[in-house]
C-alpha cells in the first residue's frame, strides 16, 4: 500500500540505467494511499520519470536559457527543460492562477526542483532526485521525477479551447536586461509586471540568465523580453515608451538594477 509512486518510479529508471538505456522517459497513472481523518483513500495519481540524458536530448539547439558556463548551468537549464513540460501538462486544466514554489519533499534537491499550486491548491511536485537519493539508489546519471495531483486536477477540469483570430496589428517586442539577487525569482517579476495590467502587454518572459564574469557572487543578470500589441491599431511610439517605463519602474520595485 504505497503513500508515493516515486520510489516505484525510481526503480524503473534504475533498471533501465542498469541495462545501458541512457535516454529514458516514464510515465504511470495509478492510486496511492492515504490516511485523512482516521478513514484511508485512495486518491488517482499521476508520475514521470525521466533520465538527464533524455532531458537534455529535448533542449532545442541554441534555445538554452542559462548562458553561464559550468555544470551548474547545464543541470539548471536541464531541471527547466522538465519544468516546462510539467507546465505543458498542467496548462491543458482549468486553473485561473498557477504559481511555483519550492517547498517540495526530501528526496528532490534543494535547487532543482518546485512545487506547483493551481488556485491555491497544490497539484504537483517536480524536479532533479536529491544526490544521496541518487547515490543511495545507486543511479547511473541524475534523474528528474514529477508527482502530478489528478484528484486536484479532475475538479477543475479541461480547459475550453477557444479560437483566436489572427492578430489584424504587428506587435512590439522589447528587451528589459537586470541584475537581481539570487532570492528574486522569475514569479516575482513576473507578479510584479502582471500586477500593471497593462491590456496591451501579451506576453512577459525571461530570455536567457546569467551568472559570473562581471555579475557579483550571489546576483545573475536576466534579460526579459515583454510583447505588446493592441487589437485597435498600430502602437505609436510614446505608447511603447510609457508602458517601457512602468515595466522598469516594477522591476527596480524589486531591487532589481537595470543594466545597459
Amino acid at each position: 500500500m504505497r503513500t508515493s509512486m516515486a520510489p516505484g518510479m525510481l526503480d524503473m529508471l534504475a533498471w533501465n540505467l542498469n541495462r545501458d538505456s541512457e535516454n529514458v522517459r516514464l510515465f504511470e497513472m495509478s492510486h496511492v494511499y492515504e490516511m485523512r481523518g482516521g478513514e484511508r483513500f485512495e486518491p488517482a495519481r499521476a508520475c514521470l520519470g525521466a533520465t538527464l540524458a533524455a532531458v537534455k536530448r529535448a533542449l532545442p539547439v541554441d534555445g538554452l536559457l542559462d548562458v553561464s558556463k559550468g555544470d551548474h548551468a547545464a543541470s539548471a537549464e536541464a531541471f527547466r527543460s522538465f519544468k516546462g513540460d510539467v507546465e505543458n501538462l498542467l496548462a491543458a486544466f482549468a486553473g485561473s492562477e498557477l504559481n511555483f514554489d519550492r517547498e517540495t519533499g526530501d528526496y528532490f534537491h534543494p535547487g532543482r526542483s518546485a512545487r506547483a499550486v493551481m488556485d491555491g491548491m497544490v497539484v504537483a511536485q517536480f524536479g532533479q532526485i536529491a544526490e544521496e537519493i541518487k547515490a543511495t539508489r545507486k543511479l547511473r546519471q541524475d534523474v528528474f521525477l514529477a508527482e502530478l495531483d489528478l484528484e486536484q486536477l479532475h475538479t477543475r477540469g479541461l480547459r475550453p479551447v477557444k479560437f483566436v483570430p489572427l492578430a489584424k496589428y504587428p506587435a512590439v517586442e522589447r528587451d528589459f536586461s537586470f541584475v537581481f539577487r539570487d532570492e528574486v525569482e522569475f514569479e516575482a517579476m513576473r507578479r510584479a509586471v502582471m500586477g500593471l495590467r497593462l491590456p496591451e502587454l501579451r506576453e512577459f518572459k525571461p530570455v536567457e540568465t546569467f551568472r559570473g564574469g562581471s555579475i557579483e557572487a550571489g546576483k545573475y543578470s536576466i534579460l526579459l523580453r515583454a510583447r505588446l500589441q493592441s487589437d485597435e491599431g498600430t502602437l505609436r511610439d510614446d505608447q511603447i515608451a510609457q508602458w517601457s517605463a512602468d515595466i522598469v519602474k516594477a522591476l527596480l520595485g524589486l531591487g532589481g538594477v537595470q543594466r545597459a
